[in-house]
């Protein structure tokens, strides 16, 4: 199933994904809050996986440029940034907090980084178990 740009889907409590033919959101002309397109999933319940736990989402970023972001998943690491400029937002503050070098820092759910890609346009990608219920 393919979601398109301005597009949207609403489930009921039981809607079933064929996950052989999986689910595609199309990143439009929406933005990811730096003019980039960016595509969004919003889980208010539960999600059960047929492929042992675990989806998979990527994240397209231009390069020479700083993009906001935040991990879709609950076990994500500093590793999906490797070769690129990674730091957390300290709400504290209201400011940016210190680079982020070790690639094993976990990235938490809910909360902001920005990257800054140091290199040419790339996609990231994230493997493991969505986000979802509620979050705060």
């Amino acid at each position: 199933m393919k979601i398109t740009s301005g597009g949207q889907l609403k489930c009921s409590d039981t809607t079933i994904i064929d996950e052989a033919k999986g689910l595609w959101i199309a990143a439009g002309t929406g933005t990811g809050g730096n003019g980039t397109p960016d595509g969004s999933f919003i889980d208010n319940g539960t999600i059960i996986y047929n492929t042992g736990g675990t989806g998979s989402a990527e994240r397209f970023l231009s390069g020479l440029r700083w993009h906001y972001i935040s991990s879709p998943i609950s076990n994500a690491f500093s590793q999906v940034y490797f070769n690129d400029y990674l730091r957390v937002y300290d709400e504290p503050s209201a400011g940016w907090g210190p680079y982020i070098v070790p690639t094993t820092v976990a990235l938490t759910p809910m909360r902001g980084y920005e990257a800054y890609v140091n290199a040419a346009s790339k996609t990231d990608y994230y493997t493991g178990s969505f986000n979802t219920g509620t979050e705060s």
